[in-house]
């Protein structure tokens, strides 16, 4: 028997508006907001969970209403069903609160970012520190602590009270929903649904009702009402042996998987709680007398009956994360045995026993062995319930292994598994490394200087042998130097994929030469030398007026919630932002796909920002793209005004590549709108794969020359010190004549200020920026251009550049 320790919560001061204490919300108007509605463009999908922000908005705003309504509140919303006719325009949800003459508004929400972090966030109209109703700030007070109190399942909980015009970068705009209002009112985020563990929890309906509580015990604290005299009793059953296979914030509680199904009883009062199959462990009861109690965790496969001892408080959560004790009488079962299929395994593989109990260490490697005889690396994870053993040195080729598990493998409490257990494995009939195939292919033209070479072995390559013995080259350079070598081993091929470092030349014939001192991990070499080569494109690539940079991807939607997605692994399909492989600025927007199926799949990466494409029918609109060469079919999508689909063709390139279509290509009129970048599948092409975006943009048209070429070869800069505090350098090195300019830029782009310009310069150049004072301390863009006017070539590079004050 265990007992709980109960942590106690601050509290704000108690704000009387009426000057005296009340004993209900009589004569009391409260507003509430659910967020969003309809299950449409504009609500927010989780798939990993299948959870719909609006459905949970409403949840919560429908418990919160009975509550106060049980109390004699006048209690008005602006939805009671979740319809697309519900999802009402901001102006209108406000319009209704102030014809209604609340006393207060409330706006109901859940958070989503990065899927890492899970924390309150409360918002008021105005700046941090000079809020538009003063009263909102202080209403905002009184719950924040409220919703930390609803358990111990957050990442952080520093207090995040911000005023949206300090928040927002928009000026004194701020939230829609509270900008008409006449009375205070706050939104609430009341947690982060993409944080997945808590994803699982929004789909625990109690788990609402315990949100809706920290509402009303808020209201009852703002308007002096008599608090309760009952108190929560809720929490989390856990696995304590093993992990989520999802993320989760390292050291925190939901290291620890949920327990489904369990039951649930408290004592006094023999009352029951079932908890459901949706992964979240949860359970509650509400409305308990103040007093000493008993919780009973009982029907748990593997582990035994437990009980623990807590302590309710009046007006209060009393949270318990339990993890329970393992049935040690238990008789530990082999779950699995990979790889699974026993013929043609690769000569170096990794063998995965998983077990249903954590084992015995010594017993389980004592009881283990290979035949013929091979000396094994063990390695233990996931308490000791999974066991991974490789050989030291590579197996025989066209050779029967056998594994075998004898009865003297224990659990950690010395039960031995009941029967021996053994398996055959042929490995395949390798003895010599050979080039399968490549990225190019031997004799093709026209290709990006900022291409991906790619090779495929029929083994893994032993790496310390290969840049010694896989060579780029051209007459005029012997070697050229590379960058993001990268080795992949799919079953028992090996990849080795690598990048020039800067842009290859124009116009130029390129050598790839593999000799014959390149030697995989199981000891062979390839036979004889090898070859291929490609030749360059002749002109740069133009540069034109840039509608998303990609250097943040805020207005992107998960894939798998674009409305068009079909056909993915949901958890393996997703966009992210990478900082490593880009071609300018800060970042490029990577998209991962992975289709489920042989065909009909489809991977739409939405933009809800919608830029817009201007100029006339000469336009031409592009976006840098990286391909991962995988035959699959690239698209844009435009509304013009209606959606329209562009096919850019199959992706059969590795690499940067900047794929670009005339405007006149897309029928319709009115304003154009750049939405989405598709992957469409094609049968017999790559099931899955890796696109990089960066810098989509447009030419105002050929004939009045705004196209230029694009080239960073003739550029270098560099900035010191970064971070700065007082000052910073921008150093550049001109090769050729040009005019240029330096920009800094916010991260929202805007321009904070010229630096520098000069025009028909070349060599090297420093020059020195003091920042304003009072410009905020974060991150921001420097921004480099050069235009050689003779030949029309333009040179762009965003450094990044930190500023702390």
């Amino acid at each position: 028997m265990r007992r709980v320790i109960i942590f106690a919560f601050f509290t704000f001061f108690s704000f009387n508006l009426f000057g005296q204490s009340l004993t209900d919300f009589t004569d009391i108007r409260i507003f509430i907001n659910p967020g969003h509605g309809g299950l449409d463009s504009d609500d927010r999908h989780m798939l990993e969970t299948d959870f719909w922000e609006s459905e949970g908005n409403l949840s919560k705003g429908l418990y919160l209403k009975n509550l106060l309504e049980s109390k004699n509140a006048t209690v008005f919303m602006s939805r009671i069903t979740n319809t697309t006719e519900d999802d009402l325009p901001l102006s209108t949800i406000g319009a209704m609160s102030n014809e209604a003459n609340a006393d207060f508004f409330l706006s109901i929400h859940s958070n989503g970012f990065d899927g890492q972090r899970n924390q309150p966030l409360i918002l008021f109209r105005g700046y941090d520190d000079d809020p538009v109703y003063p009263e909102s700030k202080v209403f905002a007070n009184m719950l924040f602590p409220k919703l930390v109190e609803k358990g111990d399942i957050w990442t952080r909980t520093d207090v995040w009270i911000r005023g949206d015009w300090d928040f927002y970068d928009w000026g004194t705009s701020g939230l829609g929903v509270l900008r008409t209002l006449t009375m205070p009112g706050v939104l609430s985020e009341g947690s982060f649904h993409d944080y997945i563990p808590e994803g699982w929890r929004l789909k625990n309906e109690d788990y609402l009702l315990s949100e809706a509580w920290s509402f009303y015990r808020s209201f009852a604290e703002y308007f002096d009402v008599i608090p309760e005299t009952t108190g929560i009793i809720a929490g989390v059953l856990r696995n304590p042996l093993k992990s989520p296979d999802y993320y989760f914030a390292p050291n925190s509680v939901d290291a620890n998987i949920p327990v489904n199904a369990a039951l649930v009883t408290l004592i006094p009062g023999d009352k029951k709680y079932r908890i459901d199959n949706l992964n979240n462990g949860y359970f509650l009861f509400d409305s308990i007398v103040a007093g000493e109690y008993k919780v009973i965790f009982d029907e748990i496969p593997f582990f035994y009956t437990d009980t623990v001892e807590i302590t309710v408080l009046k007006n209060k959560n009393t949270f318990v994360n339990m993890l329970l004790t393992q049935d040690t009488s238990l008789i530990p079962e082999i779950l699995s045995l990979n790889p699974s299929n026993s013929d043609s395994i690769i000569l170096r593989p990794e063998f995965v026993f998983e077990f249903s109990l954590n084992m015995d260490i010594e017993s389980v490697e004592n009881a283990l062995s290979i035949s013929p005889f091979v000396d094994m690396i063990y390695t233990w994870s996931e308490n000791n319930t999974i066991l991974s053993f490789k050989p030291q040195v590579s197996l025989s080729p066209k050779t029967t292994y056998n594994i075998l598990l004898s009865t003297d493998a224990a659990s950690q409490w010395k039960v031995p598994i009941t029967d021996d257990f053994t398996r055959n494995y042929i490995t395949v009939n390798h003895t010599e490394l050979l080039l399968k195939e490549h990225y190019p292919i031997d004799g093709q033209t026209d290709l990006s200087p900022y291409l991906q070479l790619r090779l495929c072995f029929n083994a893994p390559l032993k790496q310390e042998t290969v840049d010694a013995n896989i060579v780029l080259s051209s007459l005029s350079e012997s070697n050229v130097n590379v960058k993001f070598k990268e080795f992949y081993t799919i079953n028992a091929d090996s990849y080795f994929y690598f990048e020039p470092e800067t842009a290859l030349e124009l116009n130029t014939e390129y050598t790839v030469s593999i000799k014959t001192a390149l030697e995989d991990e199981y000891g062979q070499k390839i036979s004889e030398e090898q070859e291929f080569k490609f030749i360059t494109r002749e002109e740069e690539y133009w540069q034109g007026n840039i509608i998303e940079n990609y250097d943040n991807i805020y207005s992107f939607w998960d894939p798998n919630s674009s409305g068009s997605t079909v056909g993915t692994e949901e958890q393996e399909t997703q966009f992210t932002i990478s900082t490593e492989r880009k071609m300018f600025g800060y970042g490029s927007g990577r998209l991962d796909y992975v289709f489920s199926g042989d065909s009909s799949g489809l991977c739409r990466e939405y933009n809800s920002y919608k830029p817009v494409v201007e100029g006339d029918n000469e336009t031409e609109i592009g976006v840098w793209v990286f391909g991962d060469n995988s035959n699959n079919l690239l698209e844009y999508w435009f509304y013009y005004p209606d959606n329209k689909i562009i096919e850019l063709g199959n992706i059969n390139w590795a690499g940067w590549e900047f794929k670009h279509i005339p405007k006149a290509s897309i029928s319709g009129s009115g304003v154009l709108q750049f939405h989405s970048m598709v992957v469409r599948q094609v049968y017999g092409a790559n099931l899955s794969g890796t696109l990089y975006f960066d810098d989509a943009q447009y030419s105002q048209s050929t004939s009045n020359l705004a196209m230029s070429a694009i080239s960073n070869n003739w550029i270098s800069t560099q900035l010191f010190p970064n971070p700065a505090n007082n000052y910073t350098f921008i150093q550049f090195n001109l090769k050729n004549k040009a005019d240029i300019s330096i920009d800094v830029y916010n991260l929202s782009g805007k321009k904070i200020q010229t630096i520098y310009k000069a025009s028909n310069i070349s060599g090297e150049h420093l020059t020195q920026w003091i920042p304003d004072k009072e410009l905020e301390n974060g991150v921001y863009l420097v921004k480099i251009e050069a235009y050689n006017k003779k030949t029309a070539i333009k040179a762009v590079q965003n450094l990044k550049l930190i500023i702390a004050h």
